[in-house]
């Protein structure tokens, strides 16, 4: 009898309807709501995810029908805007990855966007259009690009603040005897050593050891991050999986629907930058005034926020 896989989210906002698109990253085929199998286009690939009665905002599927080949499979959740799923229009919400081995969950790593919050640019803009002095101001210029503007100072400050704000996770499955994988378009930089869940830390591989560790297999020890690749050394005896806390960049904005970067932490932020990006006729980008001024706003806020998540690495000695 096929196990039980579990997909679930806690999200801020109740009574959504909520879907998820489950991928297999060994073929790319995609779980078929219809029967459970994976395949290369199935007609209905979206799984529904109900919310839990008791639990407001828990939205979860539970996945038994069929069992599912060991590897790693990529999930993406959405909040269903229109009368059917429409993935191109709808609000993706969440992401993350699930490591099966022998139809079993051994790594689960899903979670909220860390930016998507509930306001929409065209909402950011119907509060900013009352503070220009004129409506005039607006024509000629794209308030989508002021925003991108804006999350783009936003999230250099956290970056440099090292924000969990601007933190994910992934865990990375690396196959028997394969060295190196490819880490998101959206990585900016690792938060922490990547580890092995059952493990330790790796550590930067140091030149001279590369040519020692070259062509030996074993648990992975060090590694490399080197043009959008994770290396280990030595090559995995076995399936091992890597996980790493990683920067993510947020991505700009395209259409006016599209929601607005930060979980709503930063909305004044965008607000009055938005109002001094227009105000100035779009020529602010590169001012190193209105610069100061976002990293300002942002510092003013950060520290009235709860202090960094910890890390969920148990406590290592050396």
């Amino acid at each position: 009898m096929p196990n039980i896989k579990k997909i679930m989210m806690d999200y801020a906002a109740p009574g959504l309807t909520v879907y998820a698109i489950v991928r297999r990253e060994t073929d790319n085929f995609l779980l078929n709501d219809a029967d459970g199998t994976f395949a290369a286009a199935p007609a209905d690939y979206f799984l529904s995810m109900p919310e839990d009665v008791a639990i407001a905002g828990h939205y979860q599927a539970n996945e038994s029908r069929q069992v599912w080949a060991n590897g790693l499979y990529t999930i993406c959740i959405y909040k269903q805007s229109g009368a059917s799923p429409f993935p191109a229009a709808d609000t993706m919400i969440g992401d993350g990855e699930m490591v099966i081995q022998d139809d079993t969950e051994i790594a689960n790593f899903l979670s909220s966007l860390p930016w998507t919050g509930t306001t929409t640019v065209e909402e950011l803009f119907d509060l900013v259009l009352p503070r220009l002095i004129s409506p005039e101001q607006a024509k000629g210029i794209s308030f989508v690009a002021a925003i991108n503007a804006i999350t783009n100072l936003i999230f250099k400050r956290l970056w440099k603040r090292k924000s969990d704000l601007v933190t994910s996770e992934i865990a990375i499955l690396f196959a028997t005897g394969n060295q190196a994988m490819g880490v998101p378009p959206t990585f900016m930089g690792l938060k922490e050593k990547p580890y092995i869940p059952s493990g330790d830390y790796l550590e930067p591989i140091e030149t001279d050891r590369k040519a020692v560790l070259s062509g030996k297999t074993g648990v992975p020890n060090r590694y490399e991050l080197r043009q959008g690749m994770l290396y280990v050394w030595p090559t995995p005896i076995v399936n091992t999986i890597v996980k790493c806390e990683f920067f993510r960049n947020p991505g700009k904005v395209v259409n006016f629907s599209d929601i607005v970067p930060f979980t709503g932490v930063f909305d004044q932020v965008f607000i009055e930058g938005a109002v001094k990006f227009i105000s100035q006729g779009g020529a602010i980008v590169g001012d190193v005034a209105f610069e100061q001024f976002i990293i300002n706003e942002v510092d003013d806020i950060l520290p009235v926020r709860s202090a960094p998540r910890p890390s969920r690495r148990p406590v290592h000695y050396f």
